[in-house]
C-alpha cells in the first residue's frame, strides 16, 4: 500500500473499533434475549465513542504507519489501552525499587510515578 493521508490512518482505527463491537454483537447471537444495556442511548454514545477512539489512537501512533492490519489492530486493541491507562499504578513497592515491567529496570534506580502520567490516568478513570 502507498503513502495513507490522516482520512485513511482514522478509518482503519474506526475500522478495528467497529470490528470489535460486531465480535461483541456476534457473540450475542444465540442469546435469548438482548441484554437491557441496548436499548440505552448512553450505551451507544459510549460505544460510538469508543469505536472513534481507536482512529483517534491510529491516528496519534503515526502517519507514517503504510500495514493497513497494524492500524485495524491499534483500533482493536484501543479498549485495552485505554483500560491500561486507567488503571491503578503499580504497587508503591515496585516503584520505589525502579522495576518497570517484567525483567526492567529504570535509569536511576529509584523512581516515583511520573506526575503526567498519573493525571493522564486519572483523567481516564474519571478521577478514582
Amino acid at each position: 500500500m502507498g503513502d495513507i493521508n490522516f482520512i485513511e490512518v482514522f478509518a482503519l482505527g474506526t475500522l478495528g473499533g467497529a470490528l470489535v463491537e460486531l465480535v461483541r454483537w456476534y457473540k450475542l447471537r444465540d442469546a435469548p434475549q438482548y441484554p437491557i444495556y441496548a436499548k440505552k442511548f448512553g450505551y451507544w454514545v459510549v460505544t460510538f465513542l469508543m469505536v472513534v477512539a481507536g482512529g483517534v489512537v491510529a491516528t496519534l501512533y503515526g502517519l507514517d504507519q503504510y500495514h493497513p492490519a497494524a492500524l485495524v489492530n491499534l483500533g482493536a486493541s484501543t479498549p485495552a489501552i485505554l483500560a491500561a491507562l486507567a488503571a491503578k499504578p503499580l504497587a508503591s513497592e515496585s516503584l520505589e525499587s525502579g522495576t518497570i515491567g517484567i525483567g526492567e529496570r529504570s535509569f536511576g534506580g529509584k523512581r516515583g510515578a511520573l506526575p503526567h502520567a498519573e493525571l493522564l490516568r486519572k483523567f481516564i478513570a474519571f478521577g478514582n
